[in-house]
């Protein structure tokens, strides 16, 4: 039997199960930006571009997304002439539109010049079919940690226990390390995560992991092949003594006010304010703070919050994090927001220095009184 055999098999009918009535073919336009429609939405021939298109566009042009509103206070012929000016002055660009099967140009890429011609990555059963057959010629045990896929983006987004290798964080913190792989065929990005057994929460390290898309000369079959073969073969121990050395830190430590408002900065974006109330209402309370303080400890300066205790230990906090980001059914996250928070734990758990850490001791100086000369008077 092949090496990890019952994780491909779960993989397979995974797939199967989520694909039943998807060709996972994205439908990809090539044009050029002199043939973009720009008004008030934006249009090539006759394809309505989304709102995250429209940025991308406005991006390319390096214009403010104010830029079309000025039409309103233009003739049709001068807001014409604005635009094509502007265009031609990003000179010959071509782009490709991601399109969705109502017409819409989801997303666009910008056509890297200098790239050869790129690899058939249109079809992303073919990243599939590597990280299979990575996974039936590797050293280490695997199992299927997470498995996610998003039809409107025809985006996997799977992760990957690698049983083979655990560790004894401070001695009775059980973690596993694993990998991450999320794709389509415009887009592929791996990295590493970490997982704590005790209540199987995971965080991913976003700095040693890779990110690619069409855009770009290193998406090709050729490099995202040995991306995966080196994620699914290799154990990387240095990983290790670094999750241990920043356990270690972590504990030692609290999070500082400042650092705890980050978090709640994410969560009070857009729509995630009113999304995701309960959530914080239940698992980041401010009341603590106000009942210590004796203030609103969240209108006080940055300078501030950076040097009062939350009274949350480091550890603890991160673990929160990833708590809350792995167990989806029990916090309501959605996919791509659990991910972010994941991304975020990591980022956390591997900070430098905290707040905190970086405060001077409270000493009595016994600084000298000043004595200043005494000047005769003037007569």
């Amino acid at each position: 039997m092949t090496r990890n055999q019952e994780t491909i098999d779960l993989l397979q009918a995974k797939v199967r199960e989520a694909t039943s009535s998807d060709s996972c073919i994205r439908n990809i336009e090539r044009f050029e930006l002199k043939d973009v429609q720009i008004d008030s939405s934006m249009s090539i021939a006759n394809k309505m571009f989304s709102e995250d298109a429209m940025k991308r566009i406005l991006d390319v042009l390096n214009v403010k997304p104010a830029f079309k509103d000025f039409q309103k206070s233009m003739s049709e012929k001068d807001w014409e002439m604005v635009a094509d000016r502007i265009k031609k002055a990003k000179g010959e660009t071509f782009l490709y539109g991601d399109i969705s099967n109502d017409g819409k140009v989801n997303n666009i890429f910008i056509q890297n010049p200098n790239k050869k011609a790129a690899d058939d990555m249109t079809n992303s059963l073919a990243v599939i079919d590597m990280i299979e057959h990575e996974l039936a010629d590797s050293d280490c045990d695997y199992s299927l940690a997470n498995f996610t896929y998003t039809p409107e983006k025809y985006l996997f987004d799977i992760e990957f226990r690698n049983d083979s290798h655990p560790l004894d964080l401070l001695g009775n913190d059980p973690w596993k390390s694993g990998n991450k792989f999320i794709f389509n065929s415009l887009n592929f990005k791996y990295m590493p995560f970490f997982e704590r057994l005790v209540c199987t929460n995971g965080m991913h390290r976003n700095q040693f992991g890779f990110h690619s898309d069409i855009s770009k000369k290193s998406f090709t079959n050729s490099r995202l092949e040995k991306t995966i073969a080196g994620a699914l073969h290799q154990v990387n121990d240095s990983h290790y003594l670094l999750l241990e050395e920043y356990a270690q830190r972590l504990r030692n430590t609290n999070i500082s006010l400042d650092e705890f408002y980050g978090v709640k900065r994410w969560f009070n974006r857009g729509d995630r304010k009113v999304e995701y109330e309960a959530l914080q209402n239940k698992y980041f309370d401010e009341t603590p703070f106000y009942n210590s303080y004796g203030l609103p400890v969240s209108e006080q300066p940055k300078t501030w919050l950076r040097t009062a205790d939350s009274g949350i230990n480091a550890y603890d906090f991160v673990n929160l994090l990833t708590w809350v980001a792995s167990h989806p059914k029990d916090s309501g996250l959605n996919t791509e927001d659990a991910t972010d928070i994941k991304i975020m734990a990591g980022n956390i758990f591997f900070k430098e220095n905290f707040d905190l850490m970086q405060l001077a001791p409270k000493k009595s100086v016994a600084y000298p009184k000043f004595e200043y000369p005494v000047i005769a008077e003037m007569k």
